[in-house]
């Protein structure tokens, strides 16, 4: 003789709703971290702090300056003459690029004036220097 139990009766099945909820929040997790990451567009360098320092969200050339002099654009080396041509074929294509310097801190500074008076006498007036946030004062 048999005796169904509903324990038999019944088929195993895999509930998919608590899947999908899963895979939403690591999909949620993933476009919010990837919308908030900053691009650095610049090489490593050491840069000086100041407590006024802001984060920029807009897209930028980086012009960086190595402790040794050495100028890069977007982490390629290039001399002041190849700068002020990147630049200026940016304008041509009805661009006016924003620019921002990073000088390490041990740059030297009659270098980095020179960077920026040539860009100046070019007609670039959108440069900036990136620092870093002062850390006392956060």
């Amino acid at each position: 003789m048999r005796f169904s139990t509903a324990a038999r009766s019944r088929r195993a099945r895999i509930d998919m709703i608590p899947l999908m909820d899963s895979m939403f929040l690591l999909l949620v997790f993933f476009i919010y971290a990837m919308l908030s990451m900053q691009v650095h567009q610049g090489i490593s360098v050491t840069l000086p702090q100041a407590v006024t320092a802001t984060v920029s969200q807009q897209s930028y050339t980086a012009v960086s300056v190595t402790a040794s002099g050495d100028i890069f654009v977007n982490k390629q080396r290039i001399d002041l003459k190849g700068l002020l041509a990147y630049l200026s074929g940016i304008r041509e294509q009805g661009k006016d690029p924003d620019i921002y310097i990073n000088a390490d801190v041990r740059a030297e500074y009659g270098g980095i004036i020179s960077i920026l008076d040539a860009l100046r006498e070019q007609g670039f007036n959108k440069v900036s220097f990136e620092t870093s946030r002062d850390a006392e004062h956060d």
